[in-house]
């Protein structure tokens, strides 16, 4: 998105946002720990891989203190607005928007709402990357799981971080991201002979 100065395409200010989460209150909003464990990471536990990050991880832990600290840092001294996309219709969407609505200005960051209709939430807003780039939404709100459990690292890394490949409206990196060095070690883990080595 262009808004706020183009702010969420820097990585500063993304990872500012990161610490001003409280993600104890959206874990505590869907059901608590034991039915939605709360992730720090893309793989979840039983996926070849997570088995290799520390019990506890936490790149971000909840610190609004560090969130202002870092927004004046990266050139936001008086805080950031941004607008975060989410599904009408969807009763999870809605309580985590509303959740973060509340919770991130303590941090410096004040939440616009956008609602759209789940039925083009992804074909029409996030599919499009020009969508984001006139400043529609900065944030959006999205899930994802894998195909399937055990060896399935695959199915997370390629479409959400394998690069130009997996690009709306191809696939689901809806970040734009891309990394020429990650792209290539996604392909050598899924060239591996043994699902350890994978790991």
């Amino acid at each position: 998105s262009t808004n706020g100065h183009a702010a969420t395409t820097k990585v500063a200010v993304r990872q500012a946002i990161s610490y001003g989460i409280d993600r104890a209150h959206l874990i505590q909003l869907l059901g608590g720990p034991a039915l939605n464990p709360p992730l720090t990471h893309n793989l979840p536990d039983g996926i070849n891989g997570a088995q290799s990050v520390p019990p506890g991880w936490n790149p971000y832990p909840y610190d609004p203190t560090r969130t202002r600290s870092m927004l004046a840092a990266a050139g936001y001294p008086n805080g950031l607005t941004v607008k975060l996309m989410y599904q009408a219709q969807d009763p999870v969407s809605i309580k985590v928007y509303e959740a973060l609505a509340a919770d991130l200005p303590k941090a410096g960051v004040t939440v616009q709402g956008v609602a759209e209709p789940r039925l083009v939430y992804y074909s029409k807003f996030l599919a499009d990357p020009a969508v984001a780039r006139h400043g529609v939404w900065d944030l959006a709100l999205a899930g994802f799981g894998p195909d399937w459990y055990g060896d399935a690292a695959t199915s997370i890394f390629r479409p959400l971080l394998g690069g130009p490949a997996s690009f709306p409206p191809g696939c689901c990196d809806y970040g734009l991201y891309g990394d020429a060095t990650v792209t290539a070690q996604i392909s050598a883990a899924a060239d591996q002979a043994s699902a350890a080595t994978a790991g």
